[in-house]
């Protein structure tokens, strides 16, 4: 099987698939790749020759969803009227995703945890795109009269901090050991009054 064939692709897929299960269940730290060969069936050896190491493997996953929400909001942001639409298409992309709650799809608490923190840390040029997307609908709010004057990186990394500090409260309050067992209603309701709050505060 030679690197970049169809096959090879196809098995990286699998592998990063079952890695993002593992990674969910255990954390980072604490998952091996034995963990992860199990998962997908082969002898651990055998992941070295799709991925260079845990890292490796754990980035490529990283950048794959990254890139994914970027793409959703690009894919709805260009048929947005107003940059008032893209604020709220970006809010609810970005900060108000989808939850998986099944068993099957179980992310312990302490891994989502952890891992938002590796990502704020080792991908900052992810949290920087992010920051930047949103200055951009800020800075184009007040050039078309629609958003009042204000500074656009402060007030945009008020928002993302602000939305992540709702978020992460909850999840103490919860004392749950797994996504499933979160009442994300609750956490939406709560994010989707902060939204419209930040969005009635900017409104001209």
């Amino acid at each position: 099987m030679k690197k970049g064939s169809e096959g090879f692709e196809q098995k990286r897929d699998q592998i990063m698939k079952s890695a993002k299960s593992v990674f969910g269940y255990f954390g980072y730290q604490k998952t091996t790749l034995d963990d992860i060969a199990e998962k997908v069936g082969i002898k651990k050896n055998s992941l070295y020759y799709y991925f260079k190491s845990k890292e490796d493997l754990f980035h490529e996953i990283t950048v794959l969803e990254f890139n994914k929400i970027i793409s959703e909001y690009e894919r709805k942001a260009a048929e947005a009227e107003s940059s008032m639409e893209k604020l709220k298409i970006f809010l609810e992309t970005i900060i108000l995703p989808e939850y998986k709650t099944s068993k099957k799809d179980a992310v312990s608490i302490s891994a989502l945890l952890e891992i938002d923190q590796m990502v704020f840390k080792s991908y900052q040029s992810f949290i920087d795109k992010v920051e930047s997307i949103l200055d951009e609908i800020l800075v184009e709010g007040i050039k078309k009269g629609e958003f009042r004057k204000h500074k656009t990186r402060e007030i945009g990394s008020l928002i993302l901090e602000s939305a992540n500090a709702i978020e992460t409260a909850e999840y103490f309050r919860s004392n749950a050991q797994f996504s499933y067992e979160i009442d994300y209603k609750k956490i939406k309701k709560k994010l989707s009054n902060f939204v419209d709050l930040i969005i009635t505060g900017l409104h001209k």
